[in-house]
């Protein structure tokens, strides 16, 4: 799961885009809804597929400043899987169109993929 903090200023009716790193992957095939108290505010659209750029429109100018999340589904492509043989914690950068870099880790205990288990994955906030 992909989570996106979106700031949208008072007045702004702007787009931004952003890169998800290139060892996740299966995103969305639409274009989905950012609410705001249960108003739809922006929109993301599907990635360019050859650089893994999500575009977030806004849709009309707000008469307040919206501080909202948004998140999807994604996996890890099966190059980034194979090279998970031991427990160990990966950070991942998402760039921004405005030039912000957010970094983010992921702590991954390595399983068995022929085997049944259950939380594949430890994640920290």
């Amino acid at each position: 799961l992909i989570e996106g903090q979106l700031l949208i200023p008072k007045g702004s009716s702007s787009s931004i885009s952003f890169q998800v790193p290139k060892e996740f992957g299966s995103f969305p095939q639409e274009s989905f809804a950012v609410e705001y108290n249960s108003n739809k505010v922006a929109t993301v659209s599907c990635p360019d597929q050859s650089t893994d750029n999500f575009t977030i429109s806004v849709l009309d100018n707000t008469l307040e400043e919206l501080n909202t999340t948004f998140n999807f589904l994604a996996q890890l492509t099966p190059d980034a899987k194979s090279e998970i043989i031991n427990p160990k914690t990966i950070a991942y950068s998402f760039y921004s169109s405005e030039g912000d870099v957010f970094n983010d880790s992921i702590n991954y205990a390595a399983k068995n993929i022929s085997a049944v288990t259950t939380d594949g994955g430890i994640y920290t906030t």
